[in-house]
């Protein structure tokens, strides 16, 4: 838990559904109660990247 008494997102999981990139960062941040801009900042901070899928 973190100082304020939150649980800490699951950011191994955040960043597998980022890096699937089905859903939009919007999407991904809201069921673990952070900002898309949160995952912006550490995908940045960590260089991931999205896969694109070519038909």
């Amino acid at each position: 838990m973190t100082e304020s008494g939150k649980k800490a997102p699951d950011w191994e999981r955040i960043e597998a559904d980022y890096r699937a990139g089905v859903l939009s960062v919007r999407e991904i941040a809201e069921p673990y109660s952070i900002s898309h801009q949160a995952i912006a900042k550490r995908a940045k901070t960590k260089k991931a990247s999205r896969l694109i899928w070519a038909n």
